[in-house]
């Protein structure tokens, strides 16, 4: 590993030369991601073919460029296999059952389309079966391949789809979403071939196989930059619960859903943020007390996935006009504390995958420390919007000087009665805002607080107006933003009693 991270990508790939890293930065940069195939050498000079999907990504202020690298050494030879395979088909049932052996025994599903409407499909492996379909149910026309692309790929595959096979090209691929027969929701990646003679196109063979793994790593990758910045866009609690619950509803195949808060003194769940669903059925799921079934189910700290129906029968919860299918209720702990609770839901399809439980689950480790984060620094900047406002309420002084007597901050009463702005009085030394003919003693006065000899600054404070302010400055020892201050407070004692004495302490 430590000789890996100490070498370049021009080390293992020489389709990554040095002068031209920048070009295919900036390409990956301008459009978000791009996937190229490579070569790959390992350290004994072997080489392998492979697929690289790269994304580009800031956190904190830096770019990234984070490259997914899959070995397609078994794919390639698929290809090879197939394009040998198409080529005798018509002719040799003995190589088709050879070649069909090899292809049936790999994770690659090998199709042949017709150039008909939605692809009818002529030959499909027997390794279907890993999507839940048998090849007869194509074949025989049951099924078309278009019948189990995702509704919402379906015309972008079409319009992606006929654009090559106007064109000259003869191979291309691209990603979509298919649906399993139960109604799963899979990522594949095609790779195309278009069978031609001259201007005719006799059949169109392809490749597929499952990526859902790998995206469900990108966008757990990608999840985690974004959750990174959450914070940093916003010091508003209720926008930062809204935005974590946009983030898990990345995840397939999941369109809905609430997160809920423990409250710490009482033990209930009270909904925080809900995206997807309707004011009705929020109403009536908005608290759990602590007492209830399903609060007591996630205090146990263990995912559920059930259908819909079983956890209305749990929460006594009934909402026919929802149409929900799945739900998913996520743990969210701190430590080993439950601390909040995620709520996903489905209206559309009916199967939790275990990738998807992974990632929900991964996901949900990582937010409980955000939102105990969260929760604190928020509250944390609240509580010192709070002293600031009791700060510039007051209307006793109240000044934070640093051990060399410089001003470093103080209340709306200092600034209001001496009239100095901002500019004029962060910086300066207490010293100069006294009468001149005081300053010697105003400074020796100053440093015998600093050795806590006396803590009174009996000076009158010098107005912009020249106008003297008689205040009496109690100052101790403190500590502001790390550092070693004296924090003086006072009263005006203009019109009081005091003013006699100060005036014989201060000479005036």
């Amino acid at each position: 590993m430590e000789e890996l991270l100490s070498m370049k990508v021009f080390d293992i790939s020489h389709d990554f030369p040095e002068n031209k890293w920048n070009e295919l930065w900036n390409k990956v940069k301008k459009h978000g991601s791009f996937q190229m195939e490579s070569i790959h050498y390992t350290k004994h000079g072997r080489s392998f073919p492979v697929e690289i999907s790269l994304s580009y990504l800031e956190f904190e202020d830096i770019q990234y460029l984070f490259a997914f690298v899959r070995d397609i050494t078994e794919r390639k030879n698929s290809e090879e296999a197939l394009k040998k395979y198409t080529n005798e088909l018509r002719h040799s049932n003995e190589m088709q059952q050879a070649l069909g052996n090899i292809v049936n025994s790999s994770p690659l599903v090998v199709f042949l389309w017709k150039v008909e409407h939605n692809w009818p499909v002529e030959f499909v492996s027997e390794n279907i079966r890993q999507f839940g379909y048998s090849s007869d149910e194509f074949i025989s026309g049951t099924l078309l391949y278009g019948d189990i692309i995702h509704p919402d790929d379906l015309i972008k595959v079409q319009t992606r789809s006929t654009k090559f096979i106007e064109s000259t090209q003869s191979t291309f691929n691209h990603e979509y979403r298919i649906l399993t027969k139960s109604g799963e929701v899979r990522w594949v990646n095609e790779r195309t071939f278009i069978q031609r003679d001259e201007d005719e196109i006799y059949f169109i063979q392809g490749i597929i196989v499952d990526i859902t793994s790998s995206k469900q790593s990108n966008k757990f990758l990608q999840f985690q930059c974004e959750l990174g910045n959450v914070l940093a866009l916003t010091d508003n609690l209720q926008e930062t619960y809204g935005q974590l619950l946009e983030l898990t509803l990345q995840i397939d195949p999941f369109d809905s859903g609430c997160l809920y808060v423990v409250d710490t003194f009482t033990g209930n769940l009270d909904i925080v943020a809900y995206k997807g669903l309707s004011s009705e059925y929020v109403a009536k799921v908005s608290h759990y007390d602590s007492n209830s079934l399903l609060t007591k189910l996630v205090m146990m700290g263990k995912p559920i996935y059930k259908n819909h129906s079983e956890i209305c029968v749990m929460t006594a919860t009934e909402s026919p006009n929802e149409k929900l299918n799945i739900t998913a209720l996520v743990p969210v702990k701190c430590g080993d504390d439950v601390i909040a609770m995620l709520k996903l839901m489905s209206h559309s399809q009916n199967e939790i995958s275990n990738d998807s439980h992974n990632s929900l689950e991964n996901i949900a480790s990582q937010i409980g420390g955000f939102i105990n984060r969260a929760i604190y620094e928020i509250e944390l900047k609240n509580d010192n919007n709070d002293l600031q406002g009791i700060f510039e309420a007051l209307d006793d002084f109240l000044i934070i000087v640093d051990l060399e007597g410089c001003i470093i901050k103080y209340n709306l009463a200092v600034s209001t009665r001496l009239g100095y702005s901002t500019e004029e009085l962060l910086g300066i030394n207490i010293i100069s805002i006294i009468p001149h003919k005081r300053y010697l003693a105003a400074a020796k006065t100053f440093f015998d607080i600093i050795e806590e000899k006396v803590s009174y600054f009996t000076f009158p404070l010098m107005a912009k107006d020249k106008s003297l302010i008689l205040v009496v400055l109690r100052f101790t020892k403190g500590k502001w933003k790390g550092q070693d201050v004296m924090i003086g407070l006072s009263h005006d004692v203009t019109n009081e009693n005091l003013t006699n004495k100060i005036s014989q302490h201060s000479d005036l």
